[in-house]
């Protein structure tokens, strides 16, 4: 019997057939990563950046804070011959560049600086966003909720009825079904919609 191996692979496409056009509009004026605003948790990674086109990083100055209380950042040296727009790279401390952010028990917000950058025809620049990492799984304060109660002890064989916490404001409920089946067929799925007056 022949082993056979195969090896993690990733593709990936740069260059278009835009490469030579004019630089599109951004949001922010800047590329950051995480961006400028709410970013969940599980896209926050230990190397975080900002990229702008011809600027000059090497004079510039990173100040990050969490929560308005001061946090280290060690900066990265980029390779100089790398493709896209020129980017400072840095870690925060306590991180690497493998490291993914732990799950927040409240919203986390980072204000991030980087000031004296230096951008051929400009007086030297500073750019200043806020970061505000959130736990996606836990709704914002104010958020329509309901709840749904279950009976304790159900036979499959018979009908069970659910309680429905009702929602302000909701016209309509989606609820969707779930039938066990014997391995190897595949789950059941009926979505229904309910007016919010049932």
């Amino acid at each position: 019997m022949n082993e056979v191996s195969n090896s993690p692979a990733h593709a990936l496409w740069v260059y278009d057939n835009n490469f030579f056009a004019p630089r599109p509009a951004v949001r922010d004026d800047f590329v950051a990563w995480p961006p400028a605003g709410y970013v969940p948790y599980p896209v926050v990674w230990g190397r975080w950046s900002l990229s702008y086109p011809k600027a000059d990083f090497s004079q510039a100055r990173l100040a990050v804070t969490l929560n308005g209380a001061s946090i280290g950042a060690t900066t990265e040296q980029v390779a100089a011959d790398i493709a896209g727009e020129n980017t400072l790279v840095w870690l925060l401390q306590g991180t690497d560049s493998r490291s993914v952010a732990a799950k927040p028990a409240a919203d986390q917000r980072y204000h991030v600086t980087v000031s004296n950058v230096l951008i051929p025809g400009q007086p030297p620049r500073t750019f200043s966003y806020d970061v505000v990492m959130f736990d996606p799984a836990v709704p914002p304060r104010g958020a329509a909720v309901t709840t749904v109660q279950v009976p304790t002890r159900a036979d499959s064989n018979q009908n069970i009825i659910l309680g429905l916490a009702p929602m302000a404001s909701a016209t309509a409920y989606s609820v969707t079904q779930y039938q066990r089946q014997p391995l190897g067929n595949v789950l059941y799925n009926a979505p229904t919609s309910i007016p919010a007056s049932a």
